[in-house]
Order: structure tokens, then sequence, then C-alpha cells
């Protein structure tokens, strides 16, 4: 019996899509329940050695949990507040296993180069590889709104850009047949602020990724919160603390140059700093934007990442000194150094064990065109 949990979400997200399509507008109360569409954050996947480790990700567009599989993660957990997260993980995951990469890359965007599809029909045929409530909640969608009404009304597609498992053939094909093999996958329905008594017990994990919800915290909140955490984090462990946003057109090529600082001085450790480049190839045209250009300026985004083992010496040191919770460092105590192995990619710096080794699939995975054509006719 579908769970009144379920119904629920579906009149939600119905009231989401419908006021979209009455106004064009995204009303402010839909703001934090409407989840990303896409995020590409596979530069820094390339470098952290996520093989055989346990990942905690926050939900949102569900492309860290796959890239975490897709580099071959012990098991991930994510863990979001928004309802609609696990059906688009279900929905994403199905889509994966059965369609082949361009169908998939069309059932999850809308823009002039990529007519509608039949939602409907694409989730009878996915249906299988779906949950019980992920099949109601897809199939009550699909059955009152379009394709390019639910994809454009339901998902916050700010930014969107192409995950590298939806360009690359070989990658696509190396995601499914890892998450063919059932890797331990968890789904918490958590804030962040509410993440330690809603974890299973017993649970540890060597990478945090909390991208992007700094934003919504006060600072000494979010400082809290991340602290209440580290006693489920392994030592030599490694966490995402925010990104850092810039754009081409603003001055000096900066939008937020201040979050690094922010977590420096907040934390009280040094984060581990990156470049930022641009990524200029795998932007999505705004479905809201008919002659096809891009509605947004270039989006290029900086990691932020903090070493486990200086981020638990700098919440002692501030208890054992009597430093108060401003996040400051007390006169005369340099941050701990950020390690003497760094890593630089197109997107961000971060720690690697060891210098010599690098993800062995990588090389294999970022080559390739995306060559497959785009077949629809596997929906009827």
């Amino acid at each position: 019996m579908v769970k009144k949990k379920v119904l629920s979400d579906i009149d939600k997200a119905k009231e989401v899509i419908s006021d979209f399509i009455s106004t064009h507008e995204y009303k402010k109360e839909h703001k934090f329940i409407r989840p990303y569409l896409h995020s590409n954050e596979g530069d820094f996947y390339k470098n952290i050695d996520v093989k055989g480790k346990d990942v905690l990700t926050v939900g949102s567009s569900c492309d860290q949990s796959l890239y975490s599989i897709l580099y071959g993660a012990n098991s991930v957990t994510l863990f979001d507040l928004n309802p609609f997260v696990q059906y688009v993980y279900d929905l994403k995951v199905a889509a994966i296993q059965r369609f082949p990469m361009l169908l998939t890359r069309q059932l999850f965007t809308i823009n002039p180069q990529h007519t509608s599809i039949d939602f409907s029909k694409a989730v009878e045929k996915l249906a299988p590889l779906m949950s019980e409530e992920s099949q109601f909640f897809w199939s009550s969608i699909g059955n009152d709104f379009s394709h390019k009404e639910i994809i454009t009304g339901l998902f916050d597609q700010y930014g969107s850009r192409y995950p590298h498992f939806l360009q690359n053939p070989i990658a696509y094909q190396d995601l499914r047949s890892k998450l063919a093999s059932t890797p331990y996958i968890n789904f918490v329905s958590s804030s962040l602020h509410d993440l330690p008594q809603n974890l299973p017990m017993g649970s540890q994990f060597d990478i945090a990724l909390i991208s992007n919800v700094q934003d919504y915290y006060e600072d000494d909140i979010y400082k809290q919160d991340i602290k209440q955490i580290m006693p489920f984090m392994r030592q030599n462990g490694i966490m995402q603390l925010n990104y850092s946003y810039n754009y081409p057109k603003t001055p000096n090529n900066i939008y937020h140059p201040d979050k690094l600082d922010n977590i420096n001085e907040l934390f009280g450790v040094q984060a581990i700093n990156g470049k930022i480049y641009p990524h200029l190839t795998d932007l999505l045209p705004s479905p809201l934007n008919n002659n096809g250009s891009f509605a947004l300026p270039v989006l290029r985004e900086n990691s932020i990442f903090v070493k486990v083992n200086d981020l638990k010496e700098a919440f002692d040191r501030e208890e054992t000194q009597g430093k108060g919770s401003d996040g400051g460092t007390q006169e005369g105590v340099e941050p701990t150094p950020a390690g003497e192995v760094t890593f630089q990619t197109e997107s961000c710096v971060g720690v690697i064990k060891n210098p010599s080794e690098t993800n062995p699939n990588s090389s294999d995975l970022q080559s390739g065109a995306a060559t497959q054509s785009d077949d629809t006719s596997q929906i009827p």
C-alpha cells in the first residue's frame, strides 16, 4: 500500500508544477523544495580517492552520489530534507540502467535541441527498476503533466550542467555496471541539523560532501552542525564544506571570493583552496530561453575541502582554550596546515594520500566522445 507521505509528496509536487505553469515564475516558498536537475563535480572525483570509501553526501540532484558510485565508493549515504530527492534518485538510476545515454540525458533535459518525450511511457518502462513509492509518484505526476512541464516546473535548473557520465559513453557504461552490482546505498530524510540522530547506528564516513548547504545557514549554526557530525567522520578523511562561485562578467571574475576566507576563519583551519576554471562545454541552454542561447553567465566553481584531522584539532583546540564559538583563531596559534600533498584539477585543489597514486579509472572515463545515437525507440 502506498504510504500517506507519498500522496502528500505528489500533492506538493503538483502544486509546485501547476504554480509555475500558471505564472511562469517560481514562488519563493518553492525555492527549497525544487531539487537541482544536474550538477557536475566530476573534476575533483578524478583526484580524490573514493574507491572503497564510505561517502556521506547531500542529495540535491543526486549526481554526487552517482559520481561516488562511478569511482568505486564502498557505500553512499544521501541525506536531504527535500521530499522529492529520493524519487529523483530512483528515476535517474532506473534510466541509467534501462536507457542508452542520450535517451537518459533527454529525459532530464528540455531545450530547443531536444524534443520532449512521452514521460508517462518512459516511467512505464522504468517502473520495474524503481521502488513502489517512486513508481506511484512519477506515474501520478506523468498522468497530469507533460515532460516539459515536469522538468521546467519541478526542478531547479540554475547553472545546471550535464554530469560527466551523461557526456561520456564509457563513463555511462561503467556507472551502469557499478549500479548493477548494488553498492550499499542509504537514503536519510534529514536536514544537516538533525542528521546525527537520523543516521544509522554505527555510521562512519571517510568523505563528506556538504556542498551548497552553508548558504542557507547562519555561520555559527552551520559550524555547530558540522561539529555534530564529526564523531561520524574517520581519521584522515576529508570534508567538502562549500562551493565558491564566480562569473566571467563580474569585476575580477570573482563572485564569492569571501567564501574561502569565511571557511578558514569560521573553523580555524586552512581550507584546501583551488583555482577556478570555466566549464564551457557542458553547460545546458536554459529551457526558458527559446532561442537556445545561454540565459545565465558561464558558471565557474571552486570546491572548498578541509581535512577531517585538521577540523577535529581545531574544534578540540577551541574547547580546551576556551575560545567560545566565534570561529576565530587564538592570537599566536596558526591554523593547522592543509597538508604536504595537494592536487590540482580544473575546478579544485585537494589532498591525495600518495602523490604517485591517481584514480586508475579516470583516464578511461575521460576519453571517448558521446557517439551514441539518440535512440528514442525504446519509448513507444
